[in-house]
């Protein structure tokens, strides 16, 4: 994700990454990922996972990997949810929904 960040903010997008993990592992994922965008710190804490329907889907006690596109007025205009832990949403798919939201 970061390697397109900027394409991504092309559109007046942010990337927020959302990790279950306690501040020390997130900080490991990002910097393996070479991730410079937010990331929210749920510190173990299901919740926003669960608020999106993607935790615990694979009964592994895990949030699956999910891109959620919320528009402006606060509505998911796209969302992906991978079908195991390696399924990320493919970076074209994402830039097309935000040309959607772009054109209206």
């Amino acid at each position: 994700m970061q390697s397109n960040y900027n394409r991504i903010r092309n559109y007046d997008a942010e990337i927020l990454a959302v990790s279950m993990d306690d501040f020390e592992g997130a900080g490991t994922m990002i910097a393996n990922a070479r991730a410079y965008y937010p990331v929210l710190y749920t510190t173990r804490d299901a919740s926003v996972p669960e608020a999106y329907e993607v935790y615990n889907l694979h009964n592994d006690l895990v949030a699956a990997p999910a891109v959620f596109i919320i528009d402006k007025d606060g509505n998911i205009a796209f969302s992906y949810v991978g079908i195991d832990i390696g399924d990320r949403a493919p970076t074209d798919a994402i830039v097309d929904a935000l040309k959607k939201i772009e054109r209206g």
